[in-house]
């Protein structure tokens, strides 16, 4: 279908539609499209201007004009799509002729619907980066889809910021998951993901400035007592915040999360076991940690079928993961030394004995251990790394 849209000017010698007699305008003419039936709801549009410098039909040549104001070009031409793909609307300057040309919808499966009979897919643009990669799934989502980002940094690096953009430059909500990876909800439009690695620092040699990883949150103190263990496991990626801007070092944390860490700890391996569980599905976010902890020992669940991975986690129950994870080590010793040690349960006494003998858990004032406690993040974080700083190396579990 064509449209031809002509303008008239009154000059000193009357009133022209000679575009040789037309200056150049100095606003962008917006120029709204209805796109007919047969054009409306595909994959990608584009638009070209076809311009002769000349006037002679032998000059002429095409130029790209971009969707997007942000793509605008040196005249500020542009074009857009509404959300629907039912209208196009040109920003443009020049008198020329523009042709419009598009691409078939293409399936999550890679193959060509064909008649617009599928959703149009948006396969995201990922920036180049250095220091690490970047994968995404689906590959070609659709909007409304939820779109998981996942970064992999190189040796001596770690995760520095994810940010995901729309056509016109406007950011697009991204939520960091409890596995390292991050998702976002596919607008129905094209997006560009950049992801930044930086490099690593000790927790010694940290400055407790804005280079700490610990310092994208608000509600965290760089020179609190949990500074070493929080900013450990950040850089890690062994824990994440609990949102953008918190951490919430003093909330409790819960059996899913320890899970999940340790799992991350051993390489996020993936295995084929049974999970008699009826509390935890595979597809939820700590599916595939408990089932490689439950293969591997490292948890037994309440028994009746119930595993609790929204439950609290006690000091306890955390150090009887740790001491199982570690092998389970024969201990010698007692609890006595504290006030309150005959307090722990039964089935955690080596556990706790073990943990206490390591330097993992020390009292929490008063000689008291509160066995059946529960642990805030902030307290997981430090008992965590130093938990990692004694492995002697990822296939050897024993601690010196």
């Amino acid at each position: 279908m064509d449209y031809k849209l002509e303008k008239t000017v009154t000059t000193a010698a009357g009133v022209t539609s000679d575009p040789t007699l037309i200056p150049q305008a100095n606003v962008l003419l917006e120029v709204l499209l209805p796109l007919p039936t047969e054009l409306q709801g595909k994959g990608t549009y584009s638009v070209y201007r076809v311009h002769s410098s000349t006037g002679q039909e032998e000059d002429k040549e095409a130029q790209e004009l971009k969707q997007g104001e942000a793509n605008k070009n040196e005249l500020g031409e542009y074009f857009t799509v509404n959300s629907d793909k039912t209208r196009l609307t040109l920003y443009v300057k020049c008198f020329s002729t523009y042709a419009i040309g598009y691409a078939e919808s293409y399936g999550s499966n890679g193959g060509n619907q064909g008649g617009g009979s599928s959703a149009p897919v948006y396969p995201p643009s990922i920036e180049q980066t250095e220091h690490g990669s970047v994968t995404t799934s689906p590959k070609n989502p659709e909007t409304g889809d939820q779109v998981t980002i996942t970064p992999t940094p190189d040796e001596g690096y770690t995760v520095d910021e994810v940010i995901v953009t729309d056509s016109t430059g406007k950011p697009v909500e991204v939520i960091p998951n409890d596995d390292g990876t991050y998702t976002f909800t596919q607008p129905d439009e094209k997006v560009t993901i950049t992801v930044t690695f930086r490099r690593m620092t000790g927790t010694s040699d940290c400055p407790q400035d804005d280079s700490c990883p610990m310092a994208a949150f608000s509600d965290t103190e760089l020179g609190a007592w949990y500074h070493d263990g929080v900013h450990y496991c950040l850089e890690n990626i062994l824990m994440v915040g609990t949102g953008k801007t918190t951490f919430e070092p003093d909330a409790v944390t819960t059996r899913g999360m320890i899970v999940t860490i340790l799992w991350r700890l051993e390489g996020s391996p993936i295995v084929d076991h049974p999970m008699d569980y009826d509390d935890v599905k595979l597809e939820d976010w700590y599916g595939k940690a408990v089932r490689w902890a439950d293969s591997a020992g490292v948890v037994t669940g309440y028994g009746s079928g119930k595993f609790g991975p929204n439950d609290p986690i006690t000091r306890e129950q955390m150090a009887a993961m740790l001491w199982r994870y570690a092998g389970s080590p024969n201990v010698d010793g007692s609890l006595s030394s504290f006030v309150d040690g005959a307090q722990a349960s039964d089935w955690a006494q080596s556990a706790m004995i073990w943990a206490v003998d390591q330097e993992l858990i020390t009292g929490v004032g008063h000689n008291q251990l509160e066995s059946c406690g529960q642990a805030t993040r902030a307290q997981a974080a430090t008992l965590l790394m130093r938990f990692a700083g004694k492995r002697l190396n990822k296939n050897d579990r024993a601690l010196q």
